[in-house]
């Protein structure tokens, strides 16, 4: 975000149009680094939210009849400590939903402030403030609805209201669109960052319109969630919420919340319904919309967007101390009434200071560091994930970090995108194909040294050695030489219990103990990598990407002892689906298929939508020649993740094996129309026809499969069958031959042209 700002590029989707606007006029401040600078945008809508919280609820107050500064002021600092919006005044990013909640109160107090005189005038300069809103963040887009009829509702008339109506959806939706207009405009110029290129091709066709709406629409992003729903999954998001609800600021004021409710009803009914319906909304309509599966990320993900339900909150416990004082007669009682709610100030302030102080904390920061020191002059770097692609960015573009080196990452989002242009529109499971395709020709071809960020797909690939140097992996190749570097990484914070350590912080903790980890394994001092493992595991076991790299790490000891470390860490705090998936791969090597079906039904019931948990258990009912349940559970992975090519072509397996050549045809030629590289399914479409005597249509397949693997030898000695099938003896020997100059020492070719009565 900052890197996006600074070069007034486009982060990722919706894009942040007014983010980036504000954080570039903030980055001429002449104060510390650009960063800091950025950050101060944050920093600048905590505190006016903070402020125009406090107006809004004086005015309330007021009203009320109690003409009061000090409780509107507890309130307002009240909700400046709760937890989630202080974290978020903190942070660069943090700055879409401070300005967020900024808005949201802002429209509310000034529909409320202008509800005796609504006129055109007026309504315009709401309805532009809503736009504002737009502009920053579209989860405001259902609130303004709220918005719209709150404001007309006060209008003369229902001709007025109507009319007021059109005035107010027009100009929000006018000046939400002229601010939008900044993504095609500077993505056209081609900016630094620019986030799905969201260009359009003016004109009258709908297409060029696409990259633009796709983006603003967040089309990458589902908008509803398609994840498994149940009532238990639903109580436990409940119980969620509601957690958080009472950890913003303390159970004890949610308790007095529940009069300022009540009273908030009997002072004005329509401020109340609109008050209730944005708690509702930012509450339980985001839970039911996006279904969170109750893991730390969705967790992590999801809280910043309830802040204006615990502002709604905000609210009820003023109307709730209001309410109190109203009923007590003694000047005495109301004094220490007031002077106790004030007090009880320190409460939230206290308890969420600690998760909230971020003086010391350098981790992200040395993070970004570490990477770009870690790889020799000239070299190529490929870093993954979000710490690593973010941080790396930053101080590559923003403070010219080592010009020396070339940088991609492996979405093609950040950094230049190597990947093709067709890239950014491909489907989860293909675009990873192509990732790994395109790095592997890179690294076969460069003259140059190329690292990797632990995580990233090079590091994931078993046939690629790689040596760890610094905080990177540097692939092992004969084709260069290199005097390997070993800075020590700056780790300022990392062992230290007095940093509070969010989601984020402790993947990066955790990566450098995978890293150590890596090190001491490569030096053959295989105790002291168990134990980096495990404390790895131990910090990020609530990240899934840690837990798949501990399940990397594991599997590089002997499968016993692989075997042994996924049971004990199964059976500890830190079983996860990664772990049990990977412990079922440990035994599927041993040839236990009933265990390994067991850790992958465990960690299917962890995570239901952990689809490839479903195609292992698959291939183990295969590996059983259970074709039957092997099928059933390959469909269940297709149901979870409906463009996971392997899911596909296990399936059509076991229709080819139990010989039905017609479906494994259909789910073959799927498996090609979702990955049309995908050689291994055209053998097998062209096999399905082969065995159904259809060598025409099998020839034609073969070929195909033929020219996206040249070297694919099973397809060149099918093709040679099927022209012989077809009576076409030159065909076959034409197909031999080449496969023998391919492959001179493949006696099966030889075999095949001799007799075919050729030398």
């Amino acid at each position: 975000m900052i890197t996006a700002a600074f070069f007034l590029g486009i982060p990722h989707p919706p894009g942040y149009p007014l983010f980036c606007l504000l954080g570039k006029a903030l980055s001429f401040l002449p104060l510390s680094t650009i960063a800091f600078r950025v950050n101060l945008a944050a920093v600048l809508f905590g505190a006016l939210t903070a402020a125009i919280l406090f107006k809004f609820l004086n005015k309330l107050l007021t009203d009320y009849g109690q003409k009061e500064v000090l409780l509107p002021l507890s309130a307002a600092l009240l909700f400046a400590f709760s937890k989630t919006f202080w974290s978020q005044a903190l942070m660069a990013k943090g700055a879409l939903y401070t300005m967020n909640i900024f808005f949201i109160i802002t429209l509310i107090y000034m529909i409320y402030s202008y509800r005796k005189e609504i006129n055109a005038k007026n309504i315009m300069l709401i309805a532009f403030v809503n736009g504002l809103g737009l502009a920053n963040h579209n989860t405001i887009a259902p609130l303004s609805v709220l918005f719209l009829l709150y404001a007309v509702s006060y209008s003369a008339s229902f001709k007025k209201a109507a009319a007021n109506s059109l005035f107010y959806a027009g100009t929000a939706i006018l000046t939400a669109l002229i601010i939008y207009l900044y993504l095609p405009l500077r993505s056209a110029s081609n900016p630094v960052i620019d986030w799905g290129h969201p260009a359009i091709n003016w004109g009258l066709k709908i297409e060029g319109y696409y990259s633009f709406l796709n983006h603003v629409l967040r089309k990458q992003y589902s908008f509803f969630a398609t994840s498994e729903r149940s009532i238990p999954l639903f109580l436990e998001q409940t119980k969620f919420y509601f957690s958080y609800l009472s950890n913003q600021m303390t159970a004890l004021f949610v308790i007095i919340a529940l009069p300022g409710i009540f009273a908030l009803f009997k002072f004005s009914k329509r401020l109340f319904f609109l008050l209730i319906t944005t708690f509702i909304i930012t509450g339980f309509g985001l839970l039911l919309l996006s279904n969170p599966q109750m893991n730390a990320i969705d967790k992590y993900t999801l809280e910043v967007f309830f802040i204006p339900s615990y502002f709604v909150l905000t609210i009820f416990v003023l109307f709730g101390t209001g309410f109190i004082i109203s009923k007590l007669k003694s000047n005495a009682f109301i004094l220490s009434t007031k002077a106790l709610f004030s007090l009880l100030l320190l409460l939230p302030l206290c308890l969420n200071h600690f998760e909230n102080d971020k003086s010391r904390n350098f981790i992200c920061h040395d993070y970004g560091v570490n990477i770009l020191r870690s790889p020799v002059p000239g070299s190529t770097v490929f870093v993954s994930g979000d710490n690593g692609t973010f941080a790396a960015a930053y101080f590559k573009f923003v403070e010219k970090a080592r010009p020396d080196i070339e940088v991609y990452d492996d979405y093609g989002r950040v950094f230049k995108n190597i990947y093709g242009p067709d890239f950014l529109f491909m489907p989860a499971g293909i675009y990873e194909k192509r990732v790994t395709q395109v790095q592997r020709e890179l690294i076969k071809t460069s003259t140059k040294p190329v690292y990797c960020l632990g995580g990233s797909s090079i590091y994931g690939m078993d046939d690629i050695p790689t040596v760890s140097e610094g905080l990177l992996y540097r692939v092992r190749s004969s084709k260069v030489f290199v005097f390997p570097l070993q800075p020590v990484p700056a780790r300022r914070g990392v062992d230290d219990k007095s940093i509070y350590l969010d989601y984020w912080c402790k993947e990066i903790v955790a990566g450098y103990y995978m890293n150590e980890g890596d090190k001491y394994y490569e030096k053959k001092d295989i105790e002291a990598a168990k134990a980096s493992y495990k404390k790895a595991a131990e910090i990020g076991n609530e990240s899934s990407n840690i837990m798949s790299l501990i399940g990397l790490a594991f599997g590089k000891f002997s499968v016993d002892e692989a075997l042994a470390l996924y049971k004990e860490t199964a059976n500890s705090a830190l079983r996860s689906p990664e772990i049990l998936n990977n412990l079922g791969v440990a035994y599927f090597k041993k040839g236990l298929y009933n265990e390994s079906i067991a850790a992958y039904e465990e960690a299917a019931k962890l995570d239901p939508n952990y689809y490839k948990s479903y195609f292992n258990i698959g291939v183990s009912y295969n590996a059983k020649n259970d074709l039957k349940n092997a099928l059933i559970y390959f469909n269940k992975s297709i149901e979870k993740s409906p463009s996971y090519v392997d899911a596909y072509y296990g399936a059509a397996n076991c229709y080819f094996f139990g010989k039905d050549y017609e479906n494994a045809f259909k789910l073959y030629l799927k498996t090609t129309e979702i990955n049309p590289e995908f050689a291994i399914g055209y053998n097998g479409a062209a096999a399905s026809m082969h065995s159904l005597g259809k060598y025409t249509e099998a020839v034609k397949y073969y070929e195909k499969a033929i020219t996206y693997k040249p070297d694919y030898i099973e397809a060149y000695r099918n093709l040679a069958g099927a022209y012989q099938a077809q009576g076409n003896r030159e065909a076959a020997i034409r197909t031999l031959k080449t496969a023998h100059e391919r492959f001179p020492d493949n006696q099966n070719f030889i075999q095949q042209l001799k007799a075919l009565g050729e030398k």
